[in-house]
């Protein structure tokens, strides 16, 4: 398959072992992930996105700090359809009370967070009296994202927009559509 725009980037490039990308993890640890090793393991995630149900048009709202886990998920989105949308990880109230706003004003959000992070947000949830909303986060969280290659769909060759929150207003999130 050979698609226009960002998905089609990658799609081009699926097949090039000796270029890619350096994750700095450290003063000395340095590690490449060639083009068809992100294409693959951007598969093998995708496949996790769509067995939890997400479908070409669903957002799924980052909570991940690992820069390489970060980069799969953003291209497993952009190869299947799915809107990614990156927030700040929520190691403060504010930043949790965004995550809850943000998730309100979607239209059918998942979450992608590590085990730790969502014990802080549930925390925070029942001291807030946010459990209802929690529950139903919960209910659409990815907590490990990995799994067999599937392909990529159709819709990541048209464009497609991606959810950047951009509203300096904890309280009444906004965002802009970026292509």
């Amino acid at each position: 398959m050979k698609g226009t725009g960002l998905g089609g980037l990658l799609i081009e490039r699926s097949s090039i072992r000796d270029r890619g990308v350096y994750f700095i993890n450290g003063e000395e640890k340095d590690e490449f992930l060639s083009y068809l090793q992100l294409y693959q393991s951007a598969l093998r995630t995708l496949y996790i996105l769509q067995t939890r149900g997400m479908r070409p048009g669903d957002e799924l709202v980052f909570q991940v700090e690992a820069n390489q886990p970060f980069i799969q998920l953003f291209w497993a989105c952009i190869l299947g359809g799915i809107r990614p949308v990156p927030l700040t990880i929520g190691r403060y109230d504010d930043h949790r009370n965004k995550l809850f706003n943000v998730w309100d004003v979607l239209n059918h959000p998942y979450l992608a967070i590590d085990a730790g992070n969502l014990e802080r947000t549930r925390e925070f949830a029942v001291g807030k009296n946010l459990v209802r909303q929690f529950s139903e986060m919960v209910e659409r969280t990815i907590l490990e994202p990995n799994g067999p290659p599937r392909t990529a769909t159709e819709k990541s060759s048209r464009r497609m927009k991606m959810i950047l929150p951009i509203s300096s207003s904890l309280r009444d999130p906004r965002a802009i559509p970026r292509e």
